[in-house]
């Protein structure tokens, strides 16, 4: 796993998590508590899987927004390392055939 992805994937559980265990402000249970977004986004009357399922569409839609914005501790953007390891691994590609083609001769 390269480091960006290590930083989407802490980024994704961050906002899951928040999401996950956020309660509404102005939603409240019948004892006057906050209630659970993860309730209030599932069907009613069943499990909350259809909440987990729909906290997981808005993760994603959320960490694919923040994607271009992560850095590294370098201050390397995203769109700038998969831009060097596509270089690399073009060049790494052009090197193997180099060398097949030498192996054939």
């Amino acid at each position: 796993m390269t480091r960006i992805e290590e930083i989407e994937k802490e980024i994704y559980d961050i906002i899951k998590q928040a999401l996950t265990s956020y309660r509404l402000s102005n939603y409240v249970d019948e004892d006057g508590d906050a209630y659970p977004l993860l309730d209030h986004l599932s069907i009613p009357g069943e499990n909350i899987s259809t909440g987990k399922d729909e906290i997981d569409f808005i993760v994603d839609h959320i960490a694919h927004k923040l994607s271009p914005f992560i850095v590294t501790e370098n201050n390397e953007s995203k769109e700038k390392i998969c831009k060097l390891e596509k270089t690399l691994k073009n060049e790494q590609n052009y090197t193997l055939l180099l060398l097949n083609r030498f192996k054939n001769l």
